[in-house]
């Protein structure tokens, strides 16, 4: 195991902290746990709570309210955890490719849902990961207490699912760029590949940022970079590709919100600031343990 040192991380987009914000519940996330045989009954109540706390704390920055039907299954031939939505309906046509969006990003932005009591979004866990490397909060709501050292907070990855659920998702191939056939998702088509880097090019996300906000290489539903390509001050962000550190809590950041504004989403008014901290470019510490993102 390779040792770390703490290292001053400097931020060039302000980053919205939500740790300990009581969000309203736009979100009510109606959760289904598969487990047939009941193997991991000692692990239902936490996954239950923190994906309806993940929920509530994204539900707060979208207008009106969202009733979510989320199956939480197993398999281990995942290698951590992964979050989508279950269907991506056809939005419009433009330049010639059939543009889909997201099923929960559609249903928070027409408030109808299509498919029901159906699954609406899905997050598969790998057991491993989830025994071993998770650490589930007591109270994922007002996430206070300490995070052991050596764990992951999963509150931070049960976010990050949900923010692939909602927007940030597509079908492009995460080194060269290509597609397999016309359809492009609302994510998709405000990227770009210039033969080396990927990148996204949305207005809001792009003034922000200060340019074009640097895709992850190889794992393109994903913001950073690892040095020496673009995007290594946006590794603390919650959407990026390259790693979670351990004994971090990563929130929705200012830019994944400008990133899903720019996707056609709506936001609700930013919570007032006595509910939330933020951090500017003047930069932040923490432990960098170098760790595998999951998917």
């Amino acid at each position: 195991m390779r040792t770390y040192s703490t290292r001053l991380r400097h931020l060039v987009v302000a980053v919205v902290s939500l740790a300990g914000v009581s969000a309203r519940a736009d979100f009510i996330t109606n959760v289904t746990i598969v487990d047939p045989s009941n193997t991991w009954t000692a692990f239902h109540a936490a996954l239950t709570s923190h994906a309806q706390a993940a929920g509530a704390l994204w539900g707060a920055f979208f207008p009106g309210t969202t009733s979510l039907e989320l199956e939480i299954l197993f398999d281990n031939t995942f290698p951590r955890a992964t979050g989508r939505s279950e269907f991506a309906p056809f939005l419009t046509t433009r330049n010639g490719f059939f543009i889909a969006e997201q099923g929960v990003g559609n249903e928070i932005r027409t408030g109808v849902d299509p498919n029901g009591a159906t699954r609406d979004l899905v997050f598969t866990m790998n057991t491993d990961y989830m025994q071993n490397e998770l650490w589930f909060d007591p109270d994922p709501f007002s996430r206070t207490a300490p995070i052991p050292a050596f764990k992951t907070d999963a509150m931070s990855v049960f976010l990050h699912e949900y923010g692939h659920a909602i927007a940030f998702n597509g079908w492009q191939n995460h080194t060269d760029g290509t597609y397999l056939d016309n359809f492009r998702s609302t994510y998709d088509e405000l990227k770009t590949f210039d033969g080396t880097n990927f990148y996204f090019n949305g207005a809001n996300a792009s003034a922000l940022y200060g340019g074009p906000v640097p895709v992850t290489f190889g794992n393109v539903n994903h913001i950073g970079n690892a040095l020496p390509r673009p995007g290594d001050d946006l590794i603390p962000d919650l959407m990026n590709g390259v790693v979670f550190e351990w004994q971090t809590r990563y929130d929705i950041s200012a830019l994944d919100l400008a990133m899903i504004q720019d996707m056609g989403l709506n936001l609700e008014a930013v919570p007032e600031p006595s509910s939330l901290a933020l951090l500017t470019a003047a930069g932040i510490f923490y432990c960098r343990r170098p760790r595998v993102r999951q998917g």
